[in-house]
């Protein structure tokens, strides 16, 4: 990975973006040093595919997005106005239509027998699938309901999408979101396995988005 950034900063980004080879240098430095101290960007860059999105838009942005959604988010644009140069469907078509078709995807392969267990322990060459459904589910006008119905229906398999989903949602308004999905106030005897998986789920994007007190909020109107 190291050797990898470094010829790409050296041969590249010079010739191509005129930018001095000291500059280019240091750069790579500040890639390779980011690479190690964030593990999301150690485990995407285990896949070429990722690991040339993440030194393509760097190269371009000077800098890396400031979180994992705005990361994938850049990589999705990459792909699609890649896809869009080599002849392919590209810009050409709206980005929920590939939103779409990774719901699609995931739905079929959460019915295949194989399923049983979570697709990615939240960084994997899944990572942007997840990420597409969970753009998919966030656009939703029932988002809070259509998550429920999935975390009950396979929580493992529809965990990560749904917090993708709370991180990205179209609404722009995460809080009320989570108060829409964790809306329910059963008394404490009549908690359900769901219930914890949603409010686990709930928590994680709350943690990204630093909202966690508004999951505890909820929690302990559950608790008391």
């Amino acid at each position: 990975v190291t050797d990898f950034i470094s010829r790409w900063f050296h041969d590249i980004v010079p010739s191509h973006l005129s930018e001095s080879s000291a500059s280019a240098k240091q750069r790579a430095r500040d890639l390779c040093d980011a690479m190690r101290d964030q593990s999301i960007l150690r485990c995407l860059a285990t896949r070429p595919l990722f690991l040339s999105a993440i030194a393509t838009i760097v190269s371009r942005c000077q800098q890396l997005p400031g979180s994992c959604i705005e990361l994938y988010d850049a990589m999705v644009e990459l792909l699609r106005n890649t896809g869009s140069c080599a002849g392919g469907p590209g810009t050409n078509q709206p980005r929920c239509c590939f939103e779409e078709v990774a719901h699609s995807v995931h739905q079929k392969l959460a019915d295949s027998p194989d399923s049983c267990e979570r697709p990615t322990d939240g960084i994997s060459h899944r990572a942007l699938q997840n990420y597409l459904v969970g753009c998919h589910l966030g656009s939703l006008p029932d988002t809070s309901d259509v998550i429920s119905q999935r975390i009950a229906e396979n929580e493992d398999w529809w965990h990560d999408p749904a917090r993708l989903a709370i991180q990205c949602t179209r609404a722009d308004d995460e809080t009320a979101l989570i108060g829409r999905i964790l809306r329910t106030d059963p008394p404490p005897h009549t908690l359900t396995v769901k219930h914890w998986h949603l409010v686990r789920i709930c928590a994680q994007a709350a943690l990204e988005l630093s909202l966690a007190d508004v999951v505890a909020d909820r929690l302990r109107r559950w608790l008391l």
